[in-house]
């Protein structure tokens, strides 16, 4: 709730800027005249503390000892009633019971339960607004940009993007490409972040000190033609205007104080008009033996050469001198033909590499007219010619090639052999680039690198931006032709490829928006300058011949692995008459005729259980008990996985039913901010188990003992799972864990599973469990829901720079959001297991809200 504002009763009436309106109340001037709040008569906030507390002191006393005035009563019940309507209201409009109201329809489901509610004006249309797609801040949030689902032509920033609030129109939304994020905190000292700085500073990009801080920059993003001071700049406040930034290159950067030891006066100030509009010695504003100079002016006496600690570098300011002796110096490692002249073999002064040694100039001591890449330099082995030195100005220092990058041919010319700039794996390596220092022109890869092996061509260098970063071998993945050009292989087009690219992968380009969906939100890639082999990540979406007709090649519709793929069926939307297995999709590419999808099972949805049926595992005696079958029997249940938002594995894994999913969550992962192991989503599966006639006849039982996993090796090794797994086969454990300790939720009937996968092609995962010992249990996806919904949050990121935590276990409640408070509850705990199967329910209604529970016995 919004504090209320109190006003004088000679401010009833008025509007925000002081002028007087009619109202319901009269008018302005027929109001009473009362002393102001603040007026003289109030000298100290002590007096206006006092009269406040007296009035509030008053106010409650009345309210409670006259509560039986009939007034009193009527107006106490008008408030209540208040309260109840504007809570009905706000539940009303909230995500989960709209969803509720949408009758089933999965299209709305999906829009309101991707909202990730970090855009502002989330699924309203914002094209007129927004004057067009791009970035767009000012209707939808810093950093935010306008875009389409589906529109080819947006621009980059709306790329990747996977949560929409609508897809329709377009609508506000959050980029995930990172070459478009936006630093939400200012570095240090940087003033008026995000704020647009071009008026401000002069209408001029460059230094800024008077609007955006000592030593800070206005410039904009990209921008080719802004001062050379807003190169190689990482973190921005905004991307679609000048903003104040702080300067990247060290060249650049000022610094806040002088030298150590050193006295200057108005440091960081300008010093020109002072100074009697000349540079040099000025003691008399700068200090004793202090000089008054410009950073890179040419022209300005021997006093001024050689200093490297600025204060301002936009105009002459106070510095101390560098002291610099004047007589010759030995050959600093790396000059070629020291001492002797170079004019002649240079052929002019700057940059001569072939001559002077790599990174090395031609210069003359004290010459005005040399290149900016001879100023301040100290050591000379000749001052009466051109002669070979080495830059030292930071701007102009060459490097050797980047430690564990692998560029080849540092230092060389590459434009000869690569014919452009840009990436040039060819000649410069894989994911390396053909650039040239201080090349406005030159694309993205090239900008903002700090170490060159030569700066007077066009030379192989790292890309730096971590957008540009290539991964050597796909991460915890098989990929065939890892980092080649799958275009042509692939029948020049982006998607599925598995006969070039390996089952499961596609071919796909960096930053590609014709790319069908499978290729969005990628984060390791072999190269980003053509179609390569990739792994999608989001493989509930991944499906081949995305949005073409399927009907005739599948012959109807149903499950379809030949044409649309492994476990994906060929469906049209609203088809009620439909098979099982389109029933429950979430993702339609297309819905006016039938289209590949990814089916959500094998076996369809499960059915439900009857009313009064017995546990999975168990039947019905003479009697009418529910007793457990006298062989292994196939049961089917639901289990739950806490995930990050990578593809995860379910062999050789842990999984939970769900109070013992979220016994888990409380006590491991949501007691830190951001969330311990990155995880996002709580997955659901439906498992089917049929352990082995050797477990059975051992024990009697459906289960095994539980067997505790990590990182896919078995952690309680005393038990000798593995010899177990020999004798029994691969066989799916259980615990049931308990509530005593407590450290953990009080959740009754929390059960742990283990699902076991073997080594050297054996495994217990199998399509349809036998009991034998390699193929004991199957799961199928079977939905997800985000913590951050269970939670009621609106993002991680900015929950957790708010100062926020989901739960502190000390004081057993959470800053920002109240769902975890009361672990040792019962009540409380039973709550939340209600409300995240609900969660469940609404978003995958044509699942059974429960299978049931078999009984953990071993």
């Amino acid at each position: 709730l919004k504090p209320f504002r109190l006003f004088a009763a000679a401010d009833v009436g008025r509007r925000p800027g002081g002028e007087a309106s009619d109202t319901d109340m009269g008018r302005a001037e027929d109001a009473e005249e009362l002393q102001p709040l603040t007026s003289p008569g109030f000298y100290d906030e002590e007096d206006l503390e006092g009269v406040g507390s007296e009035f509030r002191e008053q106010r409650a006393l009345r309210w409670r000892h006259g509560g039986t005035h009939p007034m009193q009563i009527v107006v106490k019940v008008v408030m209540v009633l208040a309260g109840t309507v504007g809570s009905v209201v706000a539940l009303c409009n909230s995500p989960i019971v709209r969803a509720i109201w949408s009758h089933g329809r999965l299209d709305q489901v999906q829009v309101l339960s991707s909202a990730n509610y970090t855009a502002e004006n989330w699924g309203a249309d914002c094209y007129e607004a927004c004057g067009g797609p791009g970035l767009c801040p000012e209707i939808c949030g810093r950093g935010n940009a306008c875009c389409r689902f589906g529109a080819t032509k947006d621009p980059l920033e709306c790329s990747g993007i996977l949560a929409w609030g609508s897809l329709s129109y377009h609508t506000c939304v959050v980029p995930t490409n990172p070459l478009y994020a936006i630093a939400r905190d200012a570095p240090e000292g940087v003033a008026n972040w995000g704020a647009d700085c071009l008026q401000a500073c002069g209408n001029a990009s460059g230094y800024c000190p008077t609007f955006c801080g000592q030593g800070n920059v206005c410039c904009r993003w990209n921008a080719p033609n802004d001062a050379p001071e807003c190169a190689g700049i990482v973190h921005w406040g905004e991307k679609d205007r000048h903003t104040c930034v702080a300067v990247a290159l060290p060249m650049y950067r000022v610094e806040p104080t002088p030298p150590d030891g050193v006295a200057v006066a108005h440091w960081g100030e300008p010093c020109y008009a002072a100074c009697e509009n000349r540079s040099g010695f000025c003691d008399a504003f700068c200090g004793s033996g202090n000089v008054c100079c410009r950073w890179g002016a040419a022209l300005q006496p021997p006093e001024c050469l050689g200093i490297l600690r600025w204060g301002l570098k936009n105009t002459h300011t106070c510095v101390a001198t560098a002291d610099t002796p004047f007589e010759l110096s030995a050959a600093p490692l790396g000059v070629k033909n020291w001492g002797d002249a170079c004019l002649e073999a240079c052929g002019g002064p700057g940059f001569c590499q072939e001559h002077c040694g790599m990174g090395n100039a031609c210069c003359r001591f004290e010459a005005a007219g040399d290149p900016p890449e001879c100023a301040g330099i100290t050591a000379w082995g000749a001052k009466d010619r051109y002669t070979c030195v080495q830059p030292s100005n930071p701007a102009f220092v060459t490097a050797s090639s980047p430690e564990g990058r692998n560029v080849a041919h540092w230092g060389e010319d590459c434009l000869p052999s690569c014919n452009r700039s840009g990436f040039c794996r060819e000649f410069c390596g894989l994911g390396n680039a053909c650039c040239k220092f201080g090349e406005a022109l030159d694309p993205l890869e090239c900008q903002g690198i700090v170490q060159w092996g030569s700066k007077d061509r066009y030379t192989c260098v790292a890309p730096v931006s971590k957008a540009f970063e290539l991964a050597p071998v796909p991460f915890g993945a098989t990929v065939e032709h890892w980092a080649e050009d799958c275009w042509a292989a692939c029948g020049e087009t982006g998607g599925a490829c598995a006969h070039f690219c390996g089952a499961g992968n596609a071919c796909c380009r960096f930053g590609s928006t014709l790319d069908p969906p499978e290729c969005r939100g990628i984060l390791d890639w072999g190269s980003k300058e053509q179609h390569t082999c990739v792994q999608p990540t989001a493989p509930y979406l991944y499906v081949n011949h995305f949005a073409a007709d399927c009907f005739s090649q599948c012959n109807g519709a149903g499950f379809c692995d030949s044409w649309c793929g492994a476990g994906n069926a060929c469906c049209k939307f609203g088809d009620e008459e439909g098979p099982r297995e389109c029933r429950t999709v979430v993702f339609w590419p297309r819905r006016d005729t039938h289209t590949c999808v990814k089916a959500t099972s094998h076996i369809g949805v499960p059915v439900a259980p009857a009313p009064d049926s017995c546990r999975p595992g168990e039947d019905r005696d003479a009697e009418r008990n529910c007793v457990q079958v006298s062989a292994p029997a196939l049961l089917t249940f639901y289990v739950y996985q806490a995930a990050t938002d990578d593809y995860p594995t379910l062999q050789n894994v842990n999984v939970f039913n769900l109070e013992g999913a979220l016994m888990y969550l409380h006590r491991r992962v949501v007691t830190s901010c951001p969330r311990v192991g990155s995880t996002t989503r709580l997955i659901r599966y439906v498992v089917s188990v049929r352990n082995t006639d050797e477990l059975f006849d051992a024990t009697k039982h459906q289960f095994a003992p539980y067997t505790m996993f990590n990182q896919g090796m078995c952690a309680n090794s005393s038990i000798g799972c593995f010899d177990a797994y020999e004798q029994y086969g691969y066989v799916v454990g259980c615990q049931r864990a308990s509530t005593e300790d407590p450290a953990y939720g009080n959740y009754e009937n929390a059960i742990f599973y283990s699902l076991p996968g073997g080594g050297d092609g054996e495994r217990g995962e199998c399509l349809t469990p036998s009991g034998t010992k390699t193929c004991t249990w199957s799961a199928e996806y079977a939905g997800e829901v985000r913590l951050d919904e269970m939670s009621g949050i609106a993002g991680q990121p900015s929950f957790c720079e708010d100062g926020h935590v989901e739960y502190n276990s000390t004081l057993d409640r959470g800053n920002g959001t109240r769902f975890w408070e009361s672990r040792r509850s019962a009540t409380a705990c039973h709550k939340r297991a209600r409300y995240v199967r609900e969660l469940f329910s609404n978003r995958y209604p044509y699942y059974p809200t429960d299978l049931g529970e078999p009984r953990c016995s071993h």
